[in-house]
């Protein structure tokens, strides 16, 4: 009884407890403390953790935690806040959640010898595969549930982005910046996981899958009236896959300059 409080419900309990103070904070704060505040307090409450019980996987029950925290958050938005833009609001926060517990936990494989806590691959899996589930459901909410009925095409490279730059040169307007950002954002994780699945494969069959996903999903969103068909859409989605695919080859070529063994790789799955 006592090992699965510790291991289990405790984690599980600090989890939902520090995602309802990151609401508050959300509520109350300024963007700084949004943006900076709620992840140091994961990555410092996830290391300490990981530190005392000595396992990664107290870390994915923690994380496990606070996805149950999400999923009553979001509950709770939809039946009492209803025009809450969910989409963004949900993906910023499980893109937090899942830096913060990951990071605090890839500091630690950096910098201890492998044998001193238990299985970082196990914890890993673990928690992509809770990540992978939340982050898939929000992506087709943000995607195809959006803004369904609205139709239209626009084959013009950079035009969409570029009235999006006049608008936040003359109006300092906050929309324009959040559709870029969250094009970009949405497709970080895509990238990051392509590169760690598509791992055996040539470099341009991963870059490939990047490009074609998000030709597929306008299509689609063109097709069934579930959005506007825009070029430029695939273009911020391309890069932010882009972005993710460069995180993860900087984060593995600096585990094996601090390993000094060239063929360490810290993502497996």
């Amino acid at each position: 009884m006592k090992e699965a409080i510790r291991n289990i419900v405790m984690p599980v309990f600090i989890g939902i407890l520090l995602f309802w103070i990151e609401v508050l904070i959300a509520f109350k704060g300024r963007p700084f403390k949004i943006v900076l505040v709620y992840p140091a307090i994961y990555i410092i409450a996830a290391y300490c953790i990981v530190k005392v019980y000595r396992r990664y996987d107290a870390c994915g029950w923690f994380e496990i935690g606070i996805c149950g925290g999400n999923i009553l958050t979001t509950a709770f938005m939809l039946l009492f806040l209803p025009k809450t833009p969910l989409n963004y609001i949900a993906i910023y926060v499980l893109l937090i959640n899942w830096l913060a517990i990951t990071g605090a936990c890839v500091m630690l494989k950096f910098f201890v010898r492998d044998d001193k806590y238990s299985d970082f691959k196990r914890f890993f899996r673990l928690s992509s595969i809770i990540f992978g589930i939340l982050y898939i459901a929000i992506l087709l909410y943000a995607l195809f549930f959006k803004s369904i009925g609205a139709t239209g095409v626009n084959l013009v490279p950079f035009s969409t982005i570029m009235s999006y730059m006049t608008e936040m040169a003359n109006n300092n307007s906050g929309a324009a910046i959040k559709n870029i950002l969250a094009n970009i954002f949405l497709f970080i994780p895509l990238g990051f996981y392509a590169g760690i699945l598509l791992r055996k494969r040539r470099m341009i069959i991963t870059i490939m899958v990047i490009i074609l996903i998000p030709i597929i999903v306008e299509l689609i969103q063109y097709i069934w009236s579930l959005g506007i068909c825009d070029v430029d859409d695939v273009i911020l989605n391309v890069f932010g896959g882009l972005i993710g695919i460069l995180v993860l080859k900087a984060v593995e070529k600096l585990y094996s300059m601090v390993k000094k063994d060239d063929t360490a790789r810290l993502f497996l799955m």
